[in-house]
């Protein structure tokens, strides 16, 4: 992961090490209405959906570069209207619906247990000590 500034060098991150991300992979600090949204699956409100083609190697190995793939969904005129000015910068293949949510969430995620207990801790602890705790590969690398 690159996060680029304009005053300064970029932060380069390993991403899949990174403590936030490993916290936040493992459905351990989602926000709250994570448990209570309208708006998976075909029910959008925007012009334009961005997110994770999860399993992406499972329909196109070819796409699978260990980097992610996205998936994009076009909700109303307006959003196509958008991608057809700039669909030529990218690399498309056109899936169903249900090819592109096979492994994606189709319905609200149920809050994990262990998420009250770290927001609890984050209220009294460094955050990066809690984030620390659920680094699983941190972790398992520390017990070898």
């Amino acid at each position: 992961m690159i996060v680029e500034f304009n005053d300064r060098e970029p932060l380069v991150v390993n991403a899949r090490r990174n403590n936030y991300f490993r916290a936040f992979s493992k459905d351990i600090i989602l926000r709250p209405s994570c448990a209570d949204c309208n708006y998976l699956w075909k029910h959008r409100v925007g012009d334009l959906t961005i997110g994770d083609f999860w399993e992406i190697q499972e329909l196109n190995p070819e796409m699978f570069d260990d980097k992610g793939a996205s998936v994009l969904l076009l909700n109303t005129e307006k959003g196509s209207e958008i991608w057809s000015k700039i669909e030529n910068g990218f690399q498309v293949k056109e899936k169903t619906l249900s090819e592109g949510f096979k492994y994606n969430h189709r319905r609200p995620i149920r809050l994990k247990p262990e998420r009250d207990e770290f927001f609890r801790r984050f209220r009294e602890e460094p955050i990066n000590e809690r984030l620390y705790d659920y680094n699983d590969i941190i972790n398992k690398i520390k017990e070898e």
